[in-house]
């Protein structure tokens, strides 16, 4: 009996340090400020003229890329591939993300007072597509990751079997055909009216092939995390991040002519090198200076993420609708919307607690 219960001490004790390594709490650290990015920069309460809130702004687009290379970083350290699970994980995935756009749709159907057809409901559901009067917002970054989830196998055996030579061809050509093609264009574009973006329709995945160049980036992240730690300097990342974020803040100001927020989304942001060098940067920024050890953040930010995610698009759209026009435009401030991101995210936070207890819904919060 002693022996037992000294055997599954020592699992249990191998497992929370597995659990407790650095390379899981970096990315659950990474993951918790990623959405409070994203949540900042949703339907937003900034003052034009703010400066700061434009530059936290271009800041906020490193967000998604840092969650696409997170997910290639996890699922590449799989020492084994389980078909079972990973078709049970892609079907439980797909009805989560249909479920939530009937959400969607239903809510604001309800607050909007407009009428859908029941093919109109099929369409956007099932086959997630673009409804009149609907804003599916955030959920578009689902319909990619699912797209990128059916070539997870694909890349996971090349990195498991020598393949790692294709899986670079891979990278390469997604990055030529979406962010390469993009750079390139947005360059022309300061010299005169020239488009090359039909060249991306050559390349495979072109509709999110963005996510599959940080996918694998993630994936060659972690195949080569003790050579990028110990050889590259530890001031690399800070400055790919400062870099990158001072070049997304420069091309916004060449194409609005100012340095205030303005109201204005930079055009295909994630389709741009200065975006990419930022991500990369602060991915790597989190794997060389986060702590050993769990934190308060990581734990209960971190690990709430995808409810935060699905919960607080609809939540804001419900603001913007019942609360948002009793806030003069003169209250609009960079402290507004910061505390607009945290009370937000804390609301979804403890939605997303409780829903986990609650054994027929907790997958639409993990």
């Amino acid at each position: 009996m002693e022996i037992k219960l000294s055997d599954l001490q020592v699992k249990n004790a191998a497992l929370e340090k597995q659990r407790m390594s650095n390379r899981l709490v970096f990315l659950d650290d990474l993951k918790g400020l990623c959405i409070l990015l994203v949540v900042f920069c949703h339907f937003v309460l900034l003052p034009a003229d703010s400066v700061a809130g434009n530059i936290i702004m271009s800041i906020c687009w490193v967000a998604v890329p840092c969650f696409i290379m997170t997910t290639g970083y996890l699922l590449h350290k799989k020492e084994t591939f389980d078909w079972k699970r990973y078709f049970t994980r892609l079907v439980t995935t797909y009805i989560v993300f249909v479920v939530w756009r009937l959400i969607y749709m239903c809510v604001q159907s309800n607050i909007y007072d407009e009428t859908h057809t029941v093919s109109e409901y099929i369409r956007a559901t099932l086959f997630a597509a673009d409804i009149n009067g609907v804003d599916f917002g955030a959920l578009w970054y689902m319909k990619a990751y699912i797209v990128i989830y059916l070539i997870y196998p694909v890349t996971w055996f090349l990195f498991r079997h020598d393949g790692r030579k294709f899986a670079l061809g891979m990278l390469i050509v997604s990055f030529i055909g979406d962010i390469g093609v993009g750079a390139v264009n947005i360059l022309l574009s300061y010299f005169g009216s020239f488009d090359i973006s039909s060249v991306s329709t050559l390349v495979p995945y072109t509709n999110c092939a963005f996510m599959l160049t940080y996918f694998l980036i993630g994936a060659f992240m972690h195949e080569y995390r003790d050579d990028i730690k110990n050889k590259i300097n530890r001031y690399i990342p800070v400055i790919l991040f400062v870099v990158g974020v001072l070049l997304i803040v420069l091309e916004k100001y060449i194409e609005t002519k100012t340095m205030s927020w303005n109201n204005i989304y930079l055009n295909n942001g994630y389709k741009r090198i200065s975006v990419m060098l930022a991500s990369i940067g602060l991915f790597m920024c989190f794997n060389y200076y986060s702590s050993n050890k769990e934190n308060v953040f990581g734990k209960y930010v971190g690990q709430c993420t995808m409810g935060v995610y699905y919960i607080h698009y609809i939540l804001l759209i419900l603001c913007v609708k019942y609360i948002y026009p009793y806030i003069n435009i003169e209250n609009y401030s960079l402290a507004a919307n910061l505390i607009k991101t945290v009370v937000m995210t804390a609301v979804c936070m403890v939605i997303t607690c409780i829903v986990r207890r609650i054994p027929l819904l907790k997958k639409m919060v993990i």
